[in-house]
């Protein structure tokens, strides 16, 4: 069952006049496979925070609610990097654009959540994740 409390492609509501929204991925929008694979997920992981990925999220934000981006509260759940190499991207200035333009920035430890979700052979831990993102954070200017 869908959150009531959540904005997405299947049920539109809102909470306190304050919508949540989840955008639903499956692989980077610039995939033209017509069956998603491994490679697809491997893509998706490195790609997480790149422009390539978060630049069509934004536009369906904003078709949502044009005036979303004007108060904004970035919650990030740290099993959303299901890779070490999403925090390599070269091209993230649209998610700095989030971080700097977010009046709040909350963030999920999620330790366990992020051992189950990792790519297969991954790394990544909660704290590593949390230690990259909080650099990341910190270097947005």
């Amino acid at each position: 069952m869908v959150n009531k409390r959540i904005f997405d492609s299947r049920h539109k509501s809102k909470y306190n006049k304050h919508p949540i929204v989840e955008y639903p991925f499956y692989c980077l929008p610039t995939c033209e496979k017509t069956t998603h694979d491994d490679n697809c997920q491997l893509d998706c992981a490195a790609k997480a925070i790149d422009d390539v990925f978060i630049e069509p999220a934004i536009e369906y934000i904003n078709q949502l609610n044009p005036s979303f981006f004007s108060y904004f509260i970035l919650d990030i759940d740290l099993d959303y990097f299901r890779s070490i190499n999403s925090f390599f991207s070269k091209n993230t200035n649209r998610f700095k654009w989030l971080i700097k333009n977010a009046i709040a920035i909350t963030i999920a430890k999620e330790s366990d959540c992020v051992e189950l979700c990792r790519l297969d052979g991954d790394p990544i831990t909660a704290e590593m994740a949390l230690e990259c993102l909080n650099n990341l954070i910190k270097n947005v200017k």
